[in-house]
């Protein structure tokens, strides 16, 4: 076994890495939507110094995610919904009717 996983003690978050973290926490808090482009934005306009790659790390570490619509499977068949089966298998449409449909009753 390596040495330095054993003697190793992570260092603790200075004050500026904990001021961001909870930054980032309002932000997402109150605007669930922004992802880590807008909060990365908005974090230099406030003259915070980090970039999108910092911020999407520490999102991760949180466990914070932005709302938007995800993607979704819309061609799988709803298994409530009853299948009915198709009537027209096998049958060519090469030739006319015999006898013409009546459409009154």
């Amino acid at each position: 076994m390596n040495r330095t996983g054993l003697y190793y003690v992570p260092a603790s978050p200075n004050a500026l890495e904990l001021a961001l973290r909870q930054r980032i926490d309002r932000l997402n808090t109150d605007y669930p939507y922004y992802g880590s482009r807008k909060i990365a934005a908005v974090l230099g306009e406030e003259g915070f110094l980090v970039s999108r790659k910092r911020v999407q790390r520490l999102m991760a570490e949180m466990g914070l995610l932005s709302v938007y619509p995800r993607r979704r499977n819309l061609s799988e068949a709803n298994p409530g919904h009853k299948k009915y089966p198709y009537l027209l298998r096998g049958i060519t449409a090469a030739y006319p009717l015999a006898k013409p449909l009546s459409f009154t009753t």
